[in-house]
């Protein structure tokens, strides 16, 4: 039996000390002279908070979600890790806001890396070669039409369009956005 006191039960459990006895008042926790079987409180606790949990979520007791099963996961990085609230305390509302702040700092961080960047500038580039293919290879039939309907030889008729087309794919390839 390791008895210990409120105080330094709410400090294990990183809550305030009227939080820790609400929660032992809750659980059933016998409390004799401000001192308490820790193990057993934090065990009590453990599985009163799961049905607590459970009931919320609508689940049978016991049965853990794979979010939530994978949030405690210590090889993930932080930005797979999301936060899963306990209870309402203020220390449950620090340590979110604790985590909300590593969060931030590795998606900039990720951004002066190069590993992130912006998703608009790259679609409006994207639109831009698109848009620019369509344009040389509509093109490519109005500008051979005449020269192909004089010609009866069908290597040479493959040999223009084939040159046509690899001018189209050259054009493309020195396309920038702001030329065009």
């Amino acid at each position: 039996m390791n008895m210990v006191s409120v105080a330094e039960w709410s400090q294990q459990l990183g809550v305030s000390r009227p939080r820790a006895y609400q929660i032992l008042k809750s659980c059933g926790v016998p409390i004799k002279n401000r001192k308490i079987d820790g193990a057993a409180a934090t065990a009590i606790w453990a599985r009163h908070r799961d049905e607590l949990q459970a009931k919320r979520r609508g689940r049978p007791a016991g049965v853990r979600s794979a979010a939530n099963a994978s949030s405690s996961a210590l090889s993930e990085p932080a930005s797979e890790q999301k936060p899963i609230p306990t209870d309402d305390s203020v220390a449950e509302a620090q340590r979110l806001l604790a985590w909300y702040k590593v969060e931030g700092a590795e998606i900039e961080m990720r951004k002066q890396q190069g590993e992130l960047v912006e998703l608009r500038p790259i679609n409006l580039y994207l639109a831009g070669c698109i848009t620019r293919a369509r344009d040389v290879f509509l093109r490519i039939g109005p500008e051979l039409r005449d020269r192909l309907a004089g010609t009866s030889d069908p290597i040479t008729c493959d040999e223009m369009i084939t040159a046509e087309v690899h001018r189209g794919l050259r054009e493309m390839s020195e396309y920038r956005p702001d030329a065009a």
